[in-house]
């Protein structure tokens, strides 16, 4: 039987707390290599019905008891609406509706999944209160255990999933080394700071320990230096504050070195001091180049960004001359890789300004309760702010992604519920003197109904998405490698499926491009010519769709076809030597040698010691 606590007019009970911590573990741990997104896509639509599902819990339960937790919630719930608020509104003036809804490809940080996230902060910050942080222990004690089995198994070579991978072979049930590195970062701080709390089961503890160190040697195997700094500034500061509670002076010199340690690995980091052998990687250079091209997004767009999720768009656009030359011509960013930047950049100054709002007050509130409470309290809290903290140091140098983004929302909910915590004392009082009303009995009999409607259209949607993932995955697997030596049979399977598949309503628009040029590969249709020129007029920028016209204009010979795109290219990507070199290959096409000299210099004036340079050196020539 489910228990009820009925506080002043608020009935809690343990069922949106169970709901918040099992969806927040499927969200991490579910993944379905049966899609063309294996990840991220399944991840988003777990958030979307276990959100809607939670709102019906946030809908009919209005009342918090106390004056600090009425005042409390107020202003979260005014933060996280104009937070809410304000990306809606970037997102209805962003271009593309669907990418700013649903999120980029491959990304799927749009406006539903930072509109169901605040509903898990929200929910988290009304329900969670220390009587029942042991639930959220359970629950990422099997989320980390999960991930440090399956991470041991990918490590040994032996995952029953044969990842296309150019990664380390961990990538966890997230994708990627980093994103794996980095919750599992998450979830070791809140074990370690288990093993510290008085009262806590003996053989938990020392199954919380034994986590540890297997996940700290996953971490380790995974390479993934952002993982180990995240924990280092997780597990620090809760290692100060213990230090505090026992003794203020030594606490406050821990304090003063944790800062001088801080500073040195940041340096550390930008190549400078002693520990730059260390702690530096190309990786936090090449990161350099997302935060400034974020950063003039954000100048020159202040008010509503260049398009919710719109990064990778206009990334090469933005990108500095010396990033094409050090990676890559051809190579994108399709994120900022930092959250505050990159919801300033796509989303306007409105937007990330109450996202920082957001942070802060869940710091200042963090900060609040470990002053606040003693004991074994304290460092509960302590634990819990120090996972969040974890989760903000992977933000500054990471993607939003969802499957450790809940978890950060959460914490900070849970932070925020904690911070509002009646005494133990007073909460039995509530408990014996207060009744439920008939309008408390009629909010909770409301609950089901409003969050099952809920669920079930965020159900519909999620099952409209599955489909175009489904189509997309099926589809590009039947298409034969030798497209000469196929029966007329397969012919006609090949090409009803592709037109099956573009039809599939809310298919991702990236994904029509890619069965589009597939097709237009494989039989030179001009169905696909019309795919990509119909995706060209919404989105007339799309540097995929503009480079994937042109390669369909010069496999068919229409030379002044592919110039056109080819010069449009130019405008959206002004440092690709590439497309120059190939806009000077069509202009020798129509003898207009005067432009084909001009594009040979120009690759030669930016790019002289590449590939691209030694090319038009010697065909680009009359």
């Amino acid at each position: 039987m489910v228990k009820k606590r009925v506080d002043k007019g608020l009935v809690i009970t343990s069922k949106p707390i169970w709901g918040i911590l099992i969806s927040a573990s499927l969200i991490t741990l579910y993944f379905n290599p049966s899609l063309e997104d294996p990840f991220n896509s399944p991840k988003l639509w777990i958030l979307m019905i276990s959100g809607s599902w939670l709102s019906g819990y946030l809908i009919t339960n209005k009342t918090t008891p106390g004056s600090e937790s009425k005042s409390v919630t107020k202003k979260i719930n005014i933060i996280v609406f104009g937070f809410v608020l304000f990306l809606l509104i970037s997102s209805l003036l962003t271009d593309i509706k669907y990418t700013a809804f649903f999120g980029e490809v491959q990304r799927r940080s749009g406006f539903l999944c930072y509109l169901f996230l605040s509903i898990f902060l929200l929910a988290s910050a009304r329900f969670f209160r220390i009587n029942s942080i042991n639930k959220l222990y359970y629950a990422t004690f099997f989320t980390g255990s999960a991930l440090a089995i399956y991470g041991l198994i990918q490590n040994s070579g032996k995952d029953f999933i044969k990842w296309n991978n150019p990664y380390n072979n961990i990538i966890g049930t997230l994708g990627n080394p980093n994103f794996a590195a980095a919750m599992m970062a998450v979830m070791l701080v809140i074990s370690f700071s288990i093993i510290f709390i008085s009262g806590i089961n003996r053989y938990f503890k020392l199954a919380n320990l034994i986590l540890v160190l297997f996940l700290i040697y996953v971490i380790y195997l995974s390479n993934a230096r952002q993982g180990l700094v995240s924990l280092a500034i997780g597990v620090g500061f809760f290692i100060l504050v213990l230090i505090v509670s026992l003794n203020k002076k030594i606490g406050l010199l821990s304090f003063l070195l944790a800062i001088f340690i801080a500073a040195l690995s940041i340096l550390g980091m930008l190549q400078v001091g002693p520990l730059k052998e260390y702690l530096y990687k190309s990786s936090v250079s090449v990161r350099g180049f997302y935060w400034r091209a974020g950063y003039q997004m954000f100048i020159d767009h202040p008010l509503t960004g260049v398009g919710v999720d719109r990064y990778g768009v206009y990334f090469k656009q933005y990108r500095e001359v010396q990033y094409p030359l050090n990676y890559g011509f051809n190579l994108n960013s399709t994120n900022a890789h930092n959250v505050p930047i990159q919801l300033f950049a796509t989303g306007g100054i409105f937007v990330g300004i109450f996202y920082l709002l957001t942070i802060s007050f869940i710091f200042y509130r963090g900060i609040y309760a470990i002053k606040k409470f003693a004991g074994s309290e304290r460092i509960k809290i302590a634990g819990i702010f120090s996972a969040w903290l974890t989760y903000q140091a992977q933000s500054i140098i990471s993607i939003d992604n969802t499957g450790i983004s809940v978890w950060g929302w959460i914490l900070g909910g849970i932070i925020i519920g904690l911070s509002t915590s009646e005494e133990p004392n007073n909460i039995l009082q509530y408990r014996n003197n207060h009744k439920m009303t008939s309008k408390q009995i009629s909010l909770s009999l409301g609950q089901p109904v409003i969050s099952g409607f809920l669920a079930l259209l965020a159900i519909i949607i999620s099952s409209m998405l599955y489909r175009g993932e489904d189509a997309t995955f099926k589809t590009r697997s039947i298409y034969p490698q030798n497209s000469q030596a196929v029966s007329q049979a397969m012919a006609t399977e090949v090409f009803d499926r592709t037109n099956k598949s573009l039809n599939t309503p809310l298919i991702e628009p990236y994904y029509k491009l890619k069965l589009a040029d597939y097709l237009f590969a494989y039989s030179k249709n001009i169905e696909a010519i019309s795919v990509v020129d119909e995706l060209l007029r919404s989105d007339p920028v799309n540097l995929d769709y503009l480079s994937v016209r042109a390669g369909i204009a010069e496999n068919a010979s229409d030379w002044n076809k592919a110039i056109s795109i080819r010069i449009l290219i130019i405008k959206h990507d002004p440092w690709n030597a590439t497309n120059y070199y190939r806009l000077g290959l069509n202009y020798k096409q129509i003898k207009d040698f005067k432009n084909m000299n001009i594009m040979r210099e120009k690759i030669i004036s930016f790019a002289p010691n590449t590939a691209e340079a030694a090319s038009a050196k010697s065909e680009l020539v009359s």
